[in-house]
């Protein structure tokens, strides 16, 4: 092989074997290059399917959600709209006072529903119910998150369960604040 390469580069000059050094040099790359996009193209795909995924768990998670707030003998909230406190919500949050916590929290809750710039009724419900879930367990002392807790534990709930509580609470005072009526919340329901 060796003295194939030697006679081939004695016959040609210097100038055409350079030339085919960067042809095969440039094929290679190519070759390379078609590669990485079928790779990327994969990954694309892939991507694509996981957010698909996603928004399929949304929806079992949603459906799981609703079941479970019907079944359970102490919901705090019923999941008709607009979503409302049951006579257990309305006897755990006089017991917790929660007017009073919401109000003590509020300035900071009420920062997080206006990053969302939300203008009807039904947006306003669903973030206030999520950030009452999702973020207001941060802001909170360690003594009424005790006493969240053990209110939790009597009732058999989950911890989220008594927080939807003052996301309804939140609703409300947002709703009130905006001047949009509750009942409104069925006019910009998503079909």
């Amino acid at each position: 092989m060796d003295a194939v390469v030697t006679k081939l580069i004695e016959q040609l000059n210097s100038s055409v074997f350079v030339l085919l050094l960067v042809l095969v040099a440039v094929g290679y790359v190519l070759h390379k290059t078609g590669e990485w996009k079928q790779t990327f193209v994969q990954h694309k795909d892939r991507i694509s399917d996981l957010e698909k995924l996603s928004n399929e768990v949304i929806k079992i998670s949603t459906k799981v959600d609703l079941i479970y707030s019907h079944v359970t003998p102490n919901a705090m909230t019923r999941s008709h709209s607009p979503i409302s406190l049951t006579d257990v919500g309305l006897e755990t949050a006089k017991r917790l006072h929660a007017d009073t916590m919401l109000d003590k929290y509020y300035p900071k809750l009420k920062k997080q529903l206006d990053l969302n710039n939300l203008q009807n009724a039904y947006d306003i419900q669903k973030y206030a119910m999520q950030i009452a879930k999702d973020d207001m367990m941060s802001f909170i002392d360690v003594s009424e998150l005790v006493s969240i807790k053990d209110e939790a534990f009597a009732k058999g709930v989950l911890l989220e369960d008594i927080f939807s509580i003052f996301g309804v609470l939140l609703r409300d005072k947002v709703l009130k604040e905006k001047g949009i009526s509750v009942a409104e919340i069925d006019h910009h329901a998503p079909n």
